[in-house]
């Protein structure tokens, strides 16, 4: 497995960043890309996100860390998907930026 690590500003504050964040899984869960075939999700009751993608007979694991004034995204890929690794964190930030703007 290899692990990722990235943040995403915001200016909502914790509690607001959570609420947002929910109406993000939902729509992650939504409009999954092709190949996607489903979403695991637990909300943490200190409003951390864990979460898991499943796809291509491959799983995408990660937590999604709410703070005061940013979201912390991390994750592990499997060796198989690293060939994906660029196209997936920036799918994953462009969601997580277009649910806190």
């Amino acid at each position: 497995m290899a692990a990722f690590q990235f943040s995403v500003p915001h200016e909502h504050g914790r509690s607001a960043a959570i609420e947002k964040l929910k109406s993000f899984s939902k729509t992650m869960r939504e409009n999954m890309p092709d190949g996607v075939s489903s979403v695991e999700e637990t909300w943490d009751d200190d409003g951390t996100l864990s979460f898991k993608i499943y796809g291509m007979g491959m799983e995408i694991a990660g937590k999604l860390e709410p703070r005061e004034s940013d979201v912390q995204l991390t994750g592990q890929l499997p060796f198989a998907a690293l060939p994906f690794r660029g196209l997936i964190e920036s799918q994953l930030k462009t969601g997580l930026e277009d649910a806190l703007g």
